[in-house]
């Protein structure tokens, strides 16, 4: 039946109050509810939130790989798999194997911190670089970057290399020199030039690691090292066979260590050069072309002569 006309202002009036309650009663939720907690802050350069703290699951004993990952109390995480000991002239720090040569957080040893602006070069804090490195930046920290093979600072700082390349000499390459081969890494890291008749982790061929106690000599893995190799063993690693004539960790003694910039050749260290240059002193020059070391190095073309070409003085 229709309302009456007369009700219809009482009617209006009720649905404005509903309304309004309404409203109001919305207003208050909004008011009262509770606001979603925000978002945990992000963490340093590569490490990964675990919970409340920022870990590298790379060498963390209690996140190996992934969080809540943990290692058995005899082992320690290695490149983020759980491992009986450190390879590759790795030290054990935490449980974790770290590079006490170039690890900011344990710099010459563990537990030893760079301040703020500093990097760690050949275990010591400093504040700029030595010879034939570079102070390159990313993630808001600083390091010293041998340009001359880091694929992601390969010839420069910042300029990364294509997936499946090494860096070689300051150039991205799909081919690694004398003795070396281009290898995947298995946790998905960058591609890198393995020493496949040494290289515990890359025995005779990429990905093919030796087993407990073993190291790999002439490419095979054994309990010996091959002709011309030694049995070298880091602190707190495991042993594995080098050759001291062209290993850059281990050059002409177990442990005696090129500086960046530098290549094992003959045992010695001498300054690493690419392609058609020539060490001279401290120097990487064309012999070809260099007036002051003109064929060979130290012989200098006389005041009459312009220049070199192919190596003689015109």
């Amino acid at each position: 039946m229709p309302m009456p006309v007369s009700s219809l202002p009482i009617a209006r009036g009720a649905a404005r109050a509903l309304a309004a309650g309404g409203l109001t009663a919305a207003l208050w939720a909004c008011a009262t509810a509770t606001a979603p907690p925000p978002e945990p802050p992000s963490c340093p350069g590569a490490q990964t939130r675990c919970g409340d703290v920022c870990v590298d699951v790379q060498k963390s004993a209690a996140h190996c790989g992934a969080c809540a990952t943990a290692c058995k109390s005899a082992e320690v995480c290695s490149a983020g798999k759980c491992a009986a000991g450190c390879v590759g002239g790795l030290s054990v720090c935490s449980k974790g194997c770290v590079d006490l040569a170039d690890d900011p957080a344990n710099c010459g040893n563990c537990g030893v911190a760079c301040k703020s602006g500093d990097v760690c070069f050949k275990g010591a804090c400093v504040s700029s670089c030595g010879a034939g490195v570079t102070l390159c930046a990313a993630d808001g920290g600083a390091y010293c970057a041998n340009t001359k093979a880091d694929v992601t600072n390969c010839g420069a700082c910042g300029k990364a290399c294509s997936a499946g390349q090494a860096c070689l000499a300051g150039a991205c390459t799909d081919n690694c020199g004398a003795g070396g081969t281009l290898c995947a890494d298995q946790d998905g890291g960058a591609s890198y030039c393995a020493q496949t008749a040494t290289d515990n982790a890359n025995c005779g061929k990429c990905a093919a690691p030796c087993g407990a106690g073993q190291v790999c000599g002439g490419g095979q893995c054994g309990d010996s090292c091959g002709p011309n190799e030694t049995r070298c063993v880091p602190d707190g690693g495991l042993p594995y066979c080098a050759r001291t004539d062209t290993d850059n960790a281990n050059c002409g003694v177990c442990g005696a260590a090129c500086a960046q910039g530098q290549q094992c050749a003959g045992g010695k260290c001498a300054v690493a050069c690419g392609p058609g240059l020539t060490a001279c002193g401290n120097l990487c020059v064309d012999v070809q072309t260099a007036r002051d070391n003109c064929g060979k190095c130290g012989s200098a073309c006389p005041q009459n002569a312009t220049k070199c070409v192919s190596g003689v003085c015109q």
